[in-house]
């Protein structure tokens, strides 16, 4: 395999650091020894396994680290009581002995039909 030519420069993050790991793999399938860089390829590495680390903190969402197991539950036991309450609020207003006009009975229905799906999905 042969590079005619390539900016490094113009690789974006992600992009710069796939290319070095597609490189880093060629040469351990080749070996260091037998490329004449084996003074040079631990260097190499360990700047590719910190750009690695680098990659995965930007990759990350402000949010996802908090993500723990008992973080988890509680968003999830915070979202079953908005449900809740949600639920609660659709019978009280769109009732079918209200008499509502046809509208009234169309949206009940309608929140019915989504408060089950939330259940199905939600567990």
């Amino acid at each position: 395999m042969k590079i005619k030519s390539i900016r490094l420069s113009r690789l974006r993050n992600a992009e710069h650091y796939q290319y070095h790991s597609e490189v880093n793999d060629l040469v351990l399938a080749a070996t260091a020894e037998s490329l004449n860089i084996p003074a040079l390829f631990p260097a190499y590495q360990q700047h590719l396994q910190d750009e690695g680390t680098a990659i995965n903190v930007i990759l990350k969402s402000e949010f996802t680290d908090d993500l723990t197991t008992t973080n988890t539950s509680a968003w999830i036991n915070e979202i079953e009581a908005k449900n809740s309450a949600f639920e609660n609020l659709a019978r009280t207003r769109y009732t079918k002995e209200a008499n509502k006009n046809k509208l009234g009975n169309v949206m009940f229905e309608f929140f019915a039909l989504t408060l089950k799906q939330v259940k199905i999905s939600g567990k």
